[in-house]
């Protein structure tokens, strides 16, 4: 015996109403994928705290990527007399330092490789400007940096080095460096700095190093 059109069609309904209830339910309870903050708009001491944090990590890699290229370009553009995002790093306890630079350092380096890239494909007359822009912003977030020293009578928080000199990495972080680089990045990076380089000694400025 066949079912009555009627029975079907509500039955067919509450189906529907379960589905839809269930949808819902599972919207509101189950876990959300975390969203960055606006790294323009937030403190540089949350700021560090979040690069450091697992919430970080845990952003799917576009985001990740997004956040990153703010933070760079609201850095870029920070006119502000407060200490820089440097100074908040160092004051973190080592254990979340060692996360921070875990989470940006590969951030950090496809950014550079993609800067490096975009050089290389300049014609050649168009090079040494492009040279002399990334210079000219060196300059002067270095200039910014000593004049934030010099208004804080030449003490800085955090413990810096006493010769002025930044640390370098550590065996073990320059040995996961090149393991987890390229040999045509690594090439590309290396032919890239000693432009920089080769370029600001002739405008008769020191190129960075470390010990």
């Amino acid at each position: 015996m066949r079912g009555h059109p009627m029975r079907k069609k509500k039955l067919l309904a509450v189906v529907a109403c379960l589905v839809a209830a269930g949808a819902a339910t599972a919207y509101w309870f189950l876990p959300t994928a975390p969203k960055a903050p606006d790294p323009q708009t937030q403190p540089k001491e949350e700021t560090v705290k979040f690069l450091a944090s697992k919430e970080f990590s845990k952003l799917p890699e576009k985001e990740r990527e997004e956040y990153f290229s703010k933070l760079v370009e609201a850095r870029r553009n920070d006119q502000s007399d407060s200490p820089g995002l440097w100074s908040e790093m160092r004051k973190l306890p080592e254990a979340e330092r060692e996360t921070l630079q875990a989470n940006i350092r590969p951030l950090f380096e496809a950014r550079m490789t993609k800067e490096a890239e975009e050089y290389f494909a300049l014609p050649d007359e168009k090079k040494m400007e492009h040279l002399d822009k990334i210079i000219d912003r060196m300059q002067e977030r270095f200039a910014q940096h000593q004049e934030r020293v010099e208004q804080q009578g030449g003490n800085q928080q955090g413990g810096g080095r006493p010769d002025g000199q930044r640390r370098g990495p550590s065996a073990q972080r320059v040995k996961q460096r090149i393991e987890t680089t390229s040999p045509h990045n690594q090439a590309l990076m290396a032919e890239f700095r000693k432009d920089l380089h080769d370029r600001m000694k002739e405008r008769g400025i020191e190129p960075p190093h470390r010990r």
